[in-house]
């Protein structure tokens, strides 16, 4: 049986991508402490982004011995995952274009046609209206892109762009600082 949406086409990718979750009691290794960290950035995007319902941080950190790196992805709503797994299933998107470009990227309206078009039915059909899109830069290499998405159309004005923009510093920040005192050079 074929899946009908996008979404039902891309959650199969789901279960590959690493989940960055912390359990309150319990003891945190220094690797589960930056996701901790990056957990908290992403979840104050959401709340203090004006105009945002969710947001998501596809991230690559350095692996343990700081040779190789991982991708994560940090959210809290399932619908994040979701979103990450048809850009990444299309090979292209808003997040994967900010990244690529270090641009901001804003989808006014998933309604208007314009690119990306699997992830703009995604979008629709996930209730989500409008996104913004903003690199993560560490050590002048781009390194993760912050997405944040809206249940509104036209969500994402210049303070929300520039709040936005702030955050994604501030993960830079969080990384570099777990990065310098683990040891770990780019």
């Amino acid at each position: 049986m074929q899946p009908d949406s996008a979404i039902e086409r891309s959650t199969s990718n789901l279960e590959q991508a690493p989940r960055v979750t912390a359990v309150p009691g319990t003891r945190l290794s220094a690797e589960s402490l930056i996701g901790v960290r990056l957990h908290v950035l992403v979840d104050h995007a959401a709340a203090s982004i004006d105009g945002a319902s969710m947001a998501g941080l596809s991230v690559d950190l350095p692996a343990a011995g700081g040779d190789d790196t991982k991708s994560v992805l940090v959210a809290a709503d399932e619908g994040v995952w979701a979103l990450h797994a048809v850009e990444i299933a299309d090979g292209d998107g808003p997040g994967l274009t900010a990244r690529r470009t270090g641009e901001v990227i804003r989808i006014s309206s998933t309604a208007d046609d314009g690119p990306w078009e699997m992830f703009r039915e995604a979008c629709r059909s996930a209730g989500i209206m409008s996104t913004a899109s903003f690199a993560v830069t560490v050590g002048g290499q781009r390194v993760g892109v912050l997405n944040v998405y809206s249940d509104d159309y036209h969500a994402f004005d210049v303070d929300a762009i520039r709040a936005g923009r702030q955050i994604a510093r501030e993960i830079a920040a969080a990384i570099e600082t777990d990065q310098t005192t683990a040891g770990v050079t780019r």
